[in-house]
C-alpha cells in the first residue's frame, strides 16, 4: 500500500514526499538543490496529524476504470492505495525484463506516468538464485526489502539484506542484486523521472 505521508500543512507540496507504512521517500536532494525547501513541525498529539485525505480513491480504485469528471492534482497521482496483494499477484505473471528481475512501476492511472513529478516507485521481484544483469543509470534509487534475502552488489561493495533493510543505490555506480533461499521482493523508489524530463537520462548494461 502506497499512501501520502500525513503533514501539519493543510496543502503540502504534491512533489515533496511519498510514503508507506514503514518508509518515506523524499526528494530533498533536489529540493536543496533548487532552494525550495521547506518544514514545518506538526503535532504528534494531535489525531488529525495522522489522518490522511482519501480524495477520491474510490473513483480510482479499479484497475483500467474511471469518471471522467475525477478531480485530479496536476503531475501527481490522484490514485492513494495501491494494494499489495494485486502487486504480489501482478508481479507473479509479470516475465522478467532485460535486467532479469520481474519489475512493474505504479503510474499515475490519469497520465500513465510516473505516482509524483520527481519521484518514481516500482515493485521489483528477485527469482531465487538468479543475478540480475548489471546497470547502471544517471540518478538515484532508494530500495526497501519488503520481502525475502539476499544480495547486491553496489560499486565495489557487496553486502547482504533482509525483511525492512533500506539500501541506497548512488547514481552512476554499476549495481547487480541477487535473491537467496527463495524469491526476493523489493520496493524501489527513484528520482529517475527527473532526469527523463529533463532529457538527461542516461543507462549502460554491463
Amino acid at each position: 500500500m502506497l499512501t501520502p505521508a500525513a503533514s501539519a500543512t493543510e496543502n503540502p507540496a504534491p512533489s515533496a514526499v511519498w510514503s508507506s507504512p514503514r518508509e518515506h521517500a523524499h526528494d530533498l536532494s533536489l529540493l536543496c538543490a533548487l532552494n525550495a525547501h521547506f518544514f514545518e513541525a506538526g503535532n504528534p498529539s494531535d489525531d488529525d496529524f495522522w489522518k490522511v485525505d482519501a480524495g477520491e480513491e474510490r473513483v480510482w480504485q479499479a484497475a483500467g476504470l474511471t469518471s471522467p469528471e475525477a478531480a485530479t492534482v496536476p503531475g501527481c497521482s490522484p490514485k492513494f492505495h495501491y494494494p499489495g496483494e494485486a502487486t504480489r499477484q501482478t508481479l507473479a505473471a509479470t516475465a522478467p525484463g532485460a535486467d532479469g528481475a520481474c519489475t512493474l512501476r505504479y503510474v499515475n492511472p490519469a497520465t500513465g506516468g510516473a505516482v509524483m513529478p520527481t519521484l518514481d516507485c516500482y515493485a521489483m521481484r528477485l527469482d531465487a538464485g538468479s543475478r540480475t544483469r548489471t546497470r547502471r543509470g544517471a540518478y538515484t534509487s532508494m530500495c526497501l526489502v519488503v520481502s525475502g534475502h539476499g544480495r547486491s552488489r553496489i560499486g565495489d561493495a557487496e553486502f547482504e539484506w533482509g525483511p525492512n533493510d533500506v539500501f541506497t543505490i548512488p547514481s552512476w555506480h554499476w549495481v547487480s542484486h541477487e535473491a537467496l533461499g527463495g524469491d526476493a521482493d523489493l520496493f524501489v523508489v527513484s528520482d529517475r523521472v527527473v532526469f527523463e524530463r529533463l532529457e538527461l537520462l542516461r543507462e549502460e548494461w554491463g
